[in-house]
């Protein structure tokens, strides 16, 4: 709930959601912000997102190419998406592409796992995920993302501990090693251009 918080915070006006997938995220965007565009690449997902959120604008295309004029948003939200880009290459056309359609003072969130914790948390849990073709560690996060924004501030979500949130003293925990960011399992970066 904290970490929903915290990215809840920056959403505001007009927004934009890349990834929406399943909608997870998109009632939680929609209460918050003036108007909602999510988009999706699988039209299975636009669909079925669309149908329990009808008041919401649902575009169906590929992110590295936005069909929206420049500075047309107050905030750009891209959860867990980067890492499903086949390289580096488009990761740098795909932050482009946020910072075009993004208002002068307006603010990006980007997250991603972190390549080398998820990977391991990954092998303990037996749980990989085969759409990851392009994963970030910490240092390469950082520099792609300080190459496209004026300002980037990275945090983390350490992420170890989530079967056990349901015990205060856990997520105390969790927030404090969430502070060591290049060790967390999951990063999220707040970036706004000028």
């Amino acid at each position: 709930k904290d970490y929903a918080e915290f990215i809840l915070q920056f959403v505001k006006g007009r927004c934009l959601e890349i990834g929406c997938g399943d909608g997870a995220w998109t009632p939680l965007f929609r209460d918050r912000c003036r108007v909602l565009f999510s988009l999706d690449l699988s039209l299975k997902r636009v669909k079925r997102t669309r149908k329990a959120n009808p008041q919401v604008n649902f575009v169906l295309c590929d992110a590295r190419y936005l069909p929206f004029k420049n500075e047309a948003f107050d905030s750009v939200v891209a959860l867990e998406v980067i890492e499903h880009l086949p390289n580096v290459f488009e990761h740098s056309r795909f932050l482009q592409e946020i910072k075009r359609v993004l208002k002068r003072e307006g603010v990006a969130l980007i997250s991603t796992p972190n390549k080398p914790i998820f990977r391991f948390y990954s092998r303990l849990t037996k749980d990989s995920d085969s759409t990851h073709f392009s994963e970030l560690n910490y240092f390469q996060f950082r520099e792609i993302l300080s190459r496209t924004f004026s300002d980037v501030k990275l945090y983390g979500k350490f992420g170890w501990l989530s079967p056990f949130y349901k015990y205060r003293f856990i997520r105390k925990l969790h927030g404090f090693l969430s502070k060591f960011v290049p060790f967390c399992k999951g990063l999220l970066a707040v970036c706004k251009r000028s």
